[in-house]
């Protein structure tokens, strides 16, 4: 992933083997902000419902589906929308992946034995997505 994520500092609590976004490739071909989302997401980080209780909020429901709680695990890949649009990407790399957690697929990802052009485009996609579902469930809270 980009500059940002080769740092190995310690942030928000000790750095386990999902903290390390760099050590799932680096790309060129990255956008920062797209980096900075996964890389909140990886770490648990990421601002769902279950982390803006003390906003007393009415709904603790997934914005997208509507029917489990929103967390991290749930928002990245376990709701319907959010898998489906896992598998319309899979689909359309020929991505024969079976990984369908965010966890799984980072941890597909830092051991799959493919080029590193591939490794640095699948990583780049991903982020791209999480990027994506993460601002259309942001048009839906706002």
């Amino acid at each position: 992933m980009g500059a940002l994520c080769t740092s190995r500092r310690k942030i928000g609590g000790r750095i386990g083997p999902l903290q390390q976004p760099a050590d799932i490739g680096a790309s060129w071909l990255n956008i920062p902000k797209h980096s900075f989302i996964l890389w909140l997401s990886m770490l648990n980080r990421i601002k769902t419902k279950d982390r803006l209780q003390y906003m007393d909020l009415e709904n603790s429901k997934c914005l997208l589906c509507n029917i489990e709680d929103e967390i991290v695990p749930h928002l990245f890949f376990e709701c319907s929308f959010s898998l489906e649009c896992l598998e319309k990407v899979k689909s359309w790399l020929n991505w024969g992946m079976a990984a369908t957690t965010l966890e799984r697929i980072i941890r597909w990802l830092r051991r799959a034995k493919i080029s590193k052009v591939k490794k640095s485009i699948l990583v780049d996609v991903i982020a791209a997505l999480v990027y994506e579902i993460w601002r259309t469930r942001n048009n839906i809270f706002w």
